[in-house]
């Protein structure tokens, strides 16, 4: 059927060619054929076309011929099946083809199982990957949503948990001389593990701290180095609730070149994590790392505020009522000397004193509530804007007028949060506005609860840089976090306007 010339080149095609007629009979096969499919020439003249076709893969077969007859190519990917049982991946290629008059159907086929593979294979890390990289966005998001970090940390090891299988997880915090526990996931009782400290000094806390890279044990049991090295706190529960850890691994929590901490996670299979585990717990760390900081900076935050609000107020009582207690001392001496000689002109000062000592009563009602802003549960808050009126006519002289509603019905942080505004900004007025008027507004319209602070001073080109500023910042950011909304209008010579509002809860 293939003879002369066409001969020489049929048996030299380097892939694999086999001429069958329509019928199902193969009438050549090329020695490369020959070689893939595990046959001799002679052999493979005597199999029909069906036998070389996986059972599963039949029904692509199927189609084959009848395309063939109607003058069509065929082209398929699918499963074939050597001499010897073994199926591979084959790229099957079928063209009409005139055999000494006869119509035939010629095959090439080529075995791609490696390409498959290899393409499986690098679709597979490509899908790990996307995911790798789709969880670290997540907790990246998360971590930028609160500032709790038992929560974050244990977000952290939940995500961990699609990336790296592990039947137990472990974040350890470095505070001073201890690496400290603060988040875990795993079988063992939470309390137990989180209670338990290691000393940074011990030889297994040094190894891995120092360690640009993650150390794997491959099995804990059978590692009698690592287990002298351990820190006893760490040995006394791998012989009790974690006598089951085979396969371990750990990484330093870094960041500016900085340990803050470890990381660890095991399993109860020996060998269960290599090198690409490695390079996947490094990322997630560096996410523990951000937490921890965060949360740092948040705490050295908060002691910076602490101080800052203890000098306020060491100013406000040196500046008020260590200032009204001098003045009542001086009017008080002056109405005892005028009593002894004309009892008469003693009223003016006792006038003065009594004035002195309801504005000092004032003032320390005002820093009370800058102490305890808990309070506003009790009094209200329309109540404490009215303290803090009585203290700018008492003690600066403005003009002050009030239009305060009845005690709405808001949360206590709600509250708190008006407070503080208005707080600031009648602060501002007083540092910055230069003014003689001011109107303290707190009305429910619309469904909103609305706060305005109004003065007549010098005002200020909103656009450009001002004193105060950042406590106009700190005001937008307190009613924000609520979901409310935070205006501002001022203009030179014409005063400004700072108003809070806040949607009311539904019916």
């Amino acid at each position: 059927m293939v003879d002369g010339v066409y001969r020489h080149i049929f048996d030299a095609l380097p892939e694999a060619v086999l001429l069958y007629a329509l019928s199902g009979e193969c009438l050549a096969c090329n020695p490369a054929a020959c070689q893939l499919l595990g046959y001799t020439a002679a052999e493979c003249r005597h199999f029909p076309l069906p036998q070389l076709f996986h059972p599963d893969w039949l029904p692509s077969f199927n189609r084959l011929m009848p395309a063939i007859t109607a003058g069509e190519k065929f082209q398929a990917q699918g499963r074939l099946v050597r001499k010897n049982g073994a199926s591979f991946t084959a790229d099957i290629k079928a063209a009409p083809f005139a055999a000494d008059g006869h119509p035939c159907a010629l095959l090439v086929i080529r075995d791609v199982t490696f390409e498959v593979t290899s393409q499986r294979f690098l679709e597979q890390q490509a899908a790990e990957q996307t995911q790798e990289l789709k969880t670290l966005l997540e907790i990246s998001h998360n971590i930028t949503l609160t500032l709790d970090m038992a929560s974050l940390l244990g977000m952290i090891l939940d995500q961990l948990a699609r990336v790296i299988a592990y039947d137990g997880a472990t974040v350890l915090v470095l505070e001073g001389e201890h690496l400290i526990p603060r988040a875990y996931r795993g079988p063992a009782p939470e309390a137990l593990v989180l209670s338990t400290r290691y000393s940074i000094h011990d030889a297994s806390s040094q190894a891995v701290l120092n360690s640009p890279d993650a150390m794997i044990v491959a099995d804990m049991q059978q590692d009698k180095l690592t287990q002298s090295q351990a820190a006893p706190a760490a040995r006394e529960l791998f012989e009790t609730i974690l006598g089951y850890v085979r396969g371990w691994m750990a990484t330093a929590i870094t960041i500016k070149g900085r340990a803050v901490g470890i990381l660890i996670v095991h399993h109860r299979q020996p060998n269960a994590f290599n090198e690409a585990h490695a390079e996947k717990i490094k990322a997630f760390a560096y996410q523990a790392a951000v937490v921890i900081e965060n949360a740092r900076l948040y705490e050295q935050a908060q002691q910076l505020a602490a101080w800052q609000e203890r000098q306020k107020l060491a100013r406000e009582l040196h500046d008020s009522v260590s200032q009204a207690l001098y003045g009542i001392g001086l009017g008080a001496r002056t109405a005892q000397a005028l009593l002894e000689r004309d009892p008469a002109q003693a009223v003016e000062p006792l006038a003065y004193v009594l004035s002195l000592a309801e504005a000092g009563l004032a003032e320390m009602r005002a820093l009370i509530f800058e102490l305890r802003p808990e309070s506003l549960a009790k009094e209200g808050l329309a109540a404490a804007l009215e303290k803090q009126a009585t203290v700018l006519r008492t003690r600066h002289q403005l003009e002050v007028t009030t239009t305060l509603m009845a005690e709405p019905d808001v949360s206590l942080p709600a509250k708190e949060a008006f407070f503080r505004i208005a707080q600031e900004a009648l602060h501002n007025v007083v540092k910055h506005a230069n003014a003689s008027q001011v109107t303290l507004r707190l009305q429910q319209e619309r469904g909103q609860l609305i706060l305005e602070v109004q003065d007549n001073g010098r005002g200020f080109d909103a656009a450009a840089s001002f004193p105060g500023h950042l406590g106009l910042q700190s005001m937008r950011e307190r009613i924000e976090r609520l979901g409310g909304q935070f205006y501002l209008e001022s203009a030179v010579e014409k005063g400004t306007m700072v108003r809070a509002t806040l949607r009311l809860p539904a019916g």
